[in-house]
């Protein structure tokens, strides 16, 4: 099944918004002519969509994004803007995951199968106090 794949409409609304994001972006001593070549593409979203040639849009679109430092960093800066809501939760709980692993390890018992305890005398090592540390800076900047 093809669950996954974008209809026509979203990919539109997502190229049409990655290409205002990067015009948004691109500073005032951009050159006439990369303002051009986005307005150009922008022009020609609607006509590739509805002939099916989202690949080769795609392709020209990021070979042009790939060519240019200043449309490369503008893009970059957009797509980090998008993702960072997204990424932080993400974040936060990798932390906390590596904070749960650091604390409690396995040790074998008696029977020879293992069960997680924590850390002797209670204390926790170094890097699950740096891992802690990393959560609650973590969870502050999501706030």
């Amino acid at each position: 099944m093809r669950e996954n794949i974008m209809t026509i409409t979203e990919w539109k609304t997502c190229m049409n918004e990655l290409i205002g994001g990067v015009e948004q972006g691109l500073h005032s001593t951009a050159t006439l002519k990369t303002k051009r070549i986005l307005a150009t593409l922008k022009r020609r979203l609607p006509r590739e969509a509805a002939l099916g040639k989202r690949k080769v849009f795609e392709r020209d679109l990021e070979d042009f994004m790939q060519g240019t430092k200043d449309v490369h960093n503008a893009a970059q800066a957009y797509i980090a803007r998008i993702l960072a809501p997204v990424l932080a939760p993400a974040a936060l709980l990798s932390a906390q995951a590596r904070f749960l692993l650091t604390t409690y390890d396995k040790k074998p018992n008696k029977k020879g199968g293992s069960k997680p305890h924590a850390v002797a005398g209670g204390r926790r090592s170094i890097r699950s106090q740096r891992n802690r540390k990393l959560v609650i800076a973590v969870s502050r900047r999501t706030r």
